[in-house]
């Protein structure tokens, strides 16, 4: 089961999704005898039995990457369907809002120097790239995120300082 939280995307343990609801035992492929929390088949394929694994998992964040070791999953060897074990989630969640934060960081940083290495003041590149007066001091202060697209044109531009004439 798959769950969309802006940008991160990232699957939440079944007991998550239905924790409250009435649920028929035998579609989830619990036995008369089994506590709900053993589940023997997956609930995306309906067919496949889960297996517990300590896996690493890949994040992704504005061109950076990261791998985070030591994930308790339960997975389906059927339809490969990745759900988080019970309690985990939780980790998993402050592991990636810590990276998204010194991602966020290095980007401060980065827009600021590019700009500094063109020789743009601020006026200046809001003029040239911005939307409206003040958004490369906002970006800078981190009060507002940058644009993908400002970033990579920023980092071309500091490639190839020769093109912004043409930018002008």
């Amino acid at each position: 089961m798959k769950y969309n939280s802006g940008f991160l995307n990232v699957n939440i343990h079944i007991e998550q999704l239905f924790a409250g609801a009435a649920i028929r035992r035998d579609l989830l492929g619990w036995g008369p005898n089994q506590e709900e929390k053993t589940m023997l088949t997956c609930p995306n394929c309906g067919v496949s039995p889960l297996t517990h694994a300590i896996r690493e998992m890949q994040y992704s964040y504005k061109g950076q990457s990261t791998t985070i070791a030591d994930v308790a999953v339960e997975h389906c060897a059927g339809c490969r369907e990745v759900m988080f074990a019970s309690g985990e989630h939780e980790h998993y969640g402050e592991l990636i809002k810590a990276f998204r934060k010194q991602v966020d960081a290095e980007e401060l940083k980065t827009i600021r120097a590019m700009r500094k290495r063109l020789g743009l003041t601020l006026q200046k590149a809001d003029e040239l790239l911005g939307d409206e007066q003040g958004d490369f001091a906002r970006y800078e202060a981190g009060e507002a995120h940058a644009p993908v697209a400002l970033v990579k044109l920023l980092r071309l531009l500091g490639k190839h300082p020769e093109l912004l004439d043409a930018v002008r």
